[in-house]
């Protein structure tokens, strides 16, 4: 039994490793709805054994995580598009997060919003470092946010938008 699974294992690996670029976005699995597991090998997305499409409830991948959404996904660069658990990342790019993202970077929309070294908790606390875009932020530096607890702290709308300690948005119009 153990054989078996064995070559199951490397063949997948060796067929997900071998995909060329006419796969762009594609996995040895696609047009797939749903996958219990999501494997990523490669940089790119079509080194994954499943295509964008797919929901997955765990998610394992090296760089460039594509799958459309996860529960569980542990990656070192990428992130899914919904996040609806956990999402562990070195940087981490979920799109939605729905649950909670750790990671060193936290992004969402290309860094539209950004956070350096933290927890992201439904894209409405972010606990880090370094916090940027978010509703409730807790860091050492906390930028363009309603309520702000950090060492320095900015926020437009407050009447005095640049402030230690804690800061909040008074509805102030730039």
């Amino acid at each position: 039994m153990k054989k078996l699974l064995l070559l199951i294992s490397a063949v997948m690996v060796a067929v997900t490793l071998s995909a060329g670029d006419s796969l762009q976005d594609k996995g040895v699995f696609s047009d797939w709805k749903f996958a219990p597991l999501q494997l990523g090998l490669g940089v790119k997305n079509w080194r994954n054994l499943v295509d964008n499409q797919t929901d997955t409830v765990f998610s394992l991948v090296l760089c460039s995580m594509s799958q459309k959404s996860a529960v569980i996904s542990l990656c070192a660069v990428g992130g899914v598009l919904n996040n609806y658990g956990i999402s562990i990342a070195g940087i981490n790019g979920s799109k939605e997060n729905y649950g909670i993202k750790i990671g060193l970077i936290n992004d969402k929309d290309f860094f539209k919003y950004v956070q350096i070294l933290g927890i992201n908790i439904v894209d409405t606390v972010q606990i880090g470092l370094i916090n940027d875009m978010g509703t409730v932020q807790i860091g050492l530096l906390n930028g363009r946010g309603c309520v702000q607890i950090g060492l320095w702290n900015y926020c437009p709308g407050s009447y005095i938008p640049y402030f230690p300690l804690i800061n909040f948005d008074m509805g102030k119009k730039e």
